[in-house]
């Protein structure tokens, strides 16, 4: 799901842990956003 690239630590999604950057980690969370929306 993420390419491992600038480590800035562990976040957690759902049960699962990523590393990932953080622009990696905003881009995830806009993107689960958009799912969610599109699941209503």
């Amino acid at each position: 799901m993420f390419e491992k690239r600038d480590q800035i630590g562990i976040w957690f999604i759902g049960e699962k842990e990523y590393y990932v950057s953080e622009a990696d980690y905003a881009a995830s969370m806009y993107e689960e956003m958009q799912n969610k929306d599109l699941d209503l």
